[in-house]
């Protein structure tokens, strides 16, 4: 296409208008505010760009049928938007409440944010939901005394629901008007009649209390009788209740409180309950604790009447303090004006997480972040230890019967452990993720702290699908901080692959990818926290027979500044010794796991100052035409990374099985012009940020990269012999997403913009409406992720707020309207596409999942439906190889402006690799010209490889 043609293409293009109301949800396009040429700025709808008189006469004869397509699109899109379902999301965090067991064992009933999961303990399987009606989220769940098919659900909002949990019903609910912490349960009779009380701990008018609430349901109106118990000065972090509110056990910060009820008359009205209440206070914070009614001496109505009960408190120093009959020793302390006497343990260096007794009381069972489950036997003083759990232990319950230890884990996980054995018998494992991550600035957390005021962002998860997108893989922290770790900082690092199911949500699989201390002490000297590297980036092959991660590592502030004399400067180098790795993992199918087959070291080695450093790997895709990988650097080099033979002695390797290694190696495809010239300050003015996209068929590859203030984006071929590049004319922009659909480049930053880059126009701009914030919590809360089954492509914009809420929508390249959108509750961390499924799944900040697929009627859901209904031109292989276009009133329906401009480095044209670079060059492949085939035969065979190429498309 020759210049002038270009030139008028592009003004012919300029001045189309999209007839678009207003979207309700959180993009709006590009637009400047009123448009001339006789329209009404109040009545005219919302345009792209601004438009001159000249240009609107241009087209004035040609408006009603452009507007007419356009129409024809707006119905379309309406009528698939409602063609995209999004599924309940699946997984969660397990909550910081002990498990439930049935009667009989059978089953364990687990808390999440807002529902509670029924499990059967034979299959370690979900078997039964009971979702709650409030969105507060779950603060306590117990049983009822009463009838033990029953549970009862208390929410911070204050509601209580009644449910069965055998047959999954909901009973009924009530509203207690205030704000719950607990829930316990007691059974009172009053003539032969049991009925369940329920003892909360609430805040009701800034004021904490223990109150008791009986429920009671007379035809279709639920009555409540309340009668408050205990007024304290802080939150109840822990409350228990002995024989039926006999006894209650309660802990306040520091304090432990003990109440015994007055009088044994038994009544089913709460006016009769009186307790007399008795504290022992702490040089230091109650993180856990259990009471167990003893077995009482005595014989006859004496022994009926008199209770003993023993108490186990463990606090944030890691000592365990046991009463041995604790209401006899407040009865001489009183006399005596002491305190009562408990036996010290101290094993646990750090907070203990739980701690129970035994079913036979001769034990004590107690667990912390050491990862070591300790069993007491008191009479003798042993312990006996079970070492190296997977990670940090937060809860122990000890089952009805006495046989078997539920112990949750810090890694979103349970598992149900013999008494006699020890051996597990139940795994339950969810995605293991932080709970809560609040979307801030993610140089709080980047392992290379660098003084960047835009730094590398490594706030996003490392997540990638397995080609048959049934599966996903992620990085996740060796251990989930805990409760008892509140006055640690957490490590950041995510050394640990872990593989989920994407249709349960549970985890198939964990292991480790670097080095990892999970049973170590990671806390130096001083106390800072010895961080693991940090597994950033993780990409499958097409065949899903090979694994590419990167991870990288930079020691702490402290252990460099000695290098600095004394002077700024510790920054430069932190980063000089940092580390960076490009590993590859081959499949072991025998034993189901990746095992590391090469690994390259500072693959992008970054020359700062006249000194070597590591680079950091900003993004990394596959090669979906073979096995391979291309990775951007920090230095602006894209590089593409394939297997190869590995030889010895001019003879193959092989493993101790057999099989034929293989080493990899990296060629560089091509470079960024800021490559080279980028200066890396560490005055807080510079950083780097980029992102890749390849095409479907591998031949075409699009980079963008931000340094500091300078922008470039641009695309090559796979050879790197054809470079095109495109650059922001107006303002800079991060770069948060970039992909490649058919012949169109979407780039996602403050705009979502779609190129075309056969006619070298803008198709739209869209502009997020997303709240004010920092260069990097944009890259970090925007996600971009491409399906090319259904040529469509997803973005999920976060906000930086507490509510932590996110947007998504779905494009497709040919209209600015989306054609599927919603709100999510929370903030979204990862998004990837189904490519067999023709939609996206997500993992949002609470370790959920939620799929998005187009319904079995949507045009997206096969590619050929999606042609019939697109008003989108379609070309043939030999329209992309010669690079006709079609008319111009047959392009898709889009306004350009000057938001970015083409210009070509190289050759004068750029051609459209549908086709295939490599098909056509392999025509020509040999080393000496003199060697060619004749004329007839090339001829012959490109006009097949076209016709192939043809068929395809039709």
């Amino acid at each position: 296409m020759s210049k002038r043609k270009r030139a008028e293409t592009e003004s012919k293009v300029k001045v189309q208008e999209a007839v678009l109301k207003k979207s309700k949800i959180d993009y709006e396009p590009d637009v400047s505010t009123g448009a001339e040429g006789g329209v009404n700025s109040q009545s005219a709808p919302q345009q792209l760009c601004e438009t001159s008189d000249h240009e609107t006469t241009t087209v004035d004869n040609k408006d009603k049928k452009r507007r007419h397509g356009l129409k024809r699109d707006k119905a379309l899109e309406i009528a698939l938007s409602s063609a995209w379902n999004i599924t309940a999301p699946i997984g969660g965090h397990l909550l910081d409440l002990d498990p439930i067991f049935s009667h009989d064992e059978q089953h364990i009933l687990l808390a999440y944010s807002t529902c509670i999961k029924v499990y059967a303990t034979g299959t370690s399987l979900a078997v039964r939901t009971l979702p709650t009606s409030t969105k507060s989220g779950i603060v306590a769940f117990a049983l009822s005394e009463c009838d033990r098919t029953k549970v009862y659900i208390a929410s911070k909002s204050g509601r209580i629901e009644h449910w069965n949990w055998v047959d999954g019903q909901r009973l009924t609910s009530w509203d207690v008007n205030a704000e719950l912490y607990n829930l316990r349960v007691a059974n009172l009779q009053d003539e032969g009649e049991s009925h369940d009380v329920l003892f909360v701990a609430d805040k009701n008018k800034g004021k904490y209390t223990i109150t008791a609430h009986r429920f009671q349901k007379q035809g279709a109106e639920s009555t409540a009788e309340v009668r408050p118990l205990l007024h304290v000065k802080e939150e109840v972090k822990h409350l228990q209740i002995i024989r039926n509110g006999q006894v209650i056990i309660a802990s306040t910060g520091s304090q432990l409180v003990v109440g015994t009820r007055k009088g044994n008359k038994s009544s089913k009205h709460l006016g009769t309950l009186f307790y007399t209440w008795r504290e022992i206070e702490y040089l230091r914070s109650i993180t856990t604790l259990d009471g167990r009614e003893a077995e009482a001496n005595g014989t006859g109505s004496k022994k009926a009447k008199s209770i003993d009960v023993n108490i186990a408190v463990g606090t944030d120093e890691g000592a365990i303090y046991v009463y041995r009959d604790i209401l006899k020793q407040f009865v001489h302390a009183e006399s005596k004006i002491s305190t009562p006497h408990a036996s010290r343990l101290h094993w646990h260096r750090d907070a203990v997480g739980s701690v129970k007794w035994s079913a036979d009381g001769n034990y004590v069972i107690s667990g912390g972040n050491e990862t070591v489950l300790i069993i007491w036997q008191l009479d003798t003083g042993k312990k006996q230890i079970l070492p190296h759990l997977s990670a940090s232990i937060e809860g122990v319950v000890v089952s009805p019967l006495g046989s078997s230890y539920a112990i949750r884990l810090a890694d979103n996980s349970l598992m149900v452990l013999s008494t006699l054995e020890l051996q597990p018998s139940v795994n339950i494992a969810g995605i293991q993720l932080p709970p809560d991550r609040s979307i801030k600035d993610p140089v709080e957390v980047s392992p290379l702290k660098r003084d960047y005021t835009s730094p590398i962002i490594r706030k996003r998860l490392a997540i990638t699908a397995t080609p048959d997108a049934s599966q996903i893989m992620l990085a996740v922290p060796a251990t989930v901080a805990s409760r008892t770790e509140a006055n640690q900082c957490p490590s950041s690092s995510c050394p640990y692959l872990q593989t989920i199911d994407t249709r349960s949500g549970s985890q198939i699989s964990k292991q480790a990818l670097v080095r990892t201390k999970v049973a170590d002490r990671n806390i130096g000297p001083e106390g800072n926290v010895i961080e693991e590297p940090n597994v950033v980036l993780i990409r499958t092959s097409v065949s899903g027979s090979w694994l590419a991660t990167v991870d990288e590592w930079a020691p702490p502030p402290k252990d460099v500044e000695f290098c600095t004399l004394g002077q700024p400067g510790s920054s430069e180098e932190q980063m000089r010794s940092s580390e960076v790795h490009l590993k590859f993992w081959s499949r072991n199918e025998v034993t189901r796991s990746w095992e590391l087959s090469w690994r390259v070291d500072a693959p992008h080695k970054l020359d700062t100052r006249n000194s070597a450093s590591s680079g950091l790997v900003l993004d990394m895709e596959m090669d979906p035409s073979k096995d391979g990988f291309f990775t951007l650097g920090e230095d602006g080099i894209v590089k593409g990374w394939y297997p190869k033979l590995r030889l010895r002695n001019g003879l193959p390797v092989r493993d101790h099985q057999g099989t034929i290694l293989a080493s990899w190696s990296g060629q560089v495809i091509g470079a960024s012009s800021l490559s080279g010239t980028a200066k890396y300050s560490y005055d807080g003015r510079s950083g780097s940020s980029g992102k890749l996209a390849v095409s479907a068929d591998g031949s075409v590859i699009a980079v963008g990269l931000a340094t500091g203030p300078d922008t470039d984006l641009f695309t090559l071929s796979l050879d790197g012999s054809d470079i095109r590049q495109l650059s922001n004319e107006q303002s800079p922009s991060p770069v948060a997403g970039l992909g490649l659909i058919d012949k169109y480049l979407v780039f996602v930053g403050e705009h979502v913009v779609v190129w075309d880059l056969v006619l070298d126009v803008l198709c739209y701009a869209i502009k997020l409406k997303i709240p004010p914030m920092s260069q990097s919590q944009l890259v970090s809360t925007v996600h971009l992720c491409v399906n090319h089954a259904s040529s469509t492509f997803a973005v999920v914009t976060g906000h930086a707020n507490k509510e932590q809420t996110s947007r998504l929508a779905i494009f497709s390249p040919y209209s600015p309207s989306p054609i599927f959108s919603t709100q999510l509750p929370r903030a979204i961390l990862g998004l990837v596409s189904l490519p067999t499924q023709h939609g996206y799944s997500l993992i949002d900040n609470n370790a959920e999942i939620q799929r998005i697929t187009p319904s079995s009627h949507s045009p997206f859901n096969t590619r050929e439906d999606r042609k019939d209904f697109s008003a989108a031109p379609t070309f043939t292989a030999i329209d992309s190889v010669f690079r006709s276009a079609p008319n111009i009133d047959q392009a898709p329906e889009a306004v350009t402006n000057q938001y970015l401009s083409p210009r070509t480095l190289g050759a004068e044209s750029y051609s459209q690799t549908i086709a295939g670079h490599r098909q056509i060059s392999d025509i020509w492949a040999t080393n000496q010209a003199i060697a060619l085939p004749p004329i007839e035969t090339m001829f012959s065979q490109v006009a097949k490889l076209i016709s192939r190429q043809q068929a395809k498309v039709a």
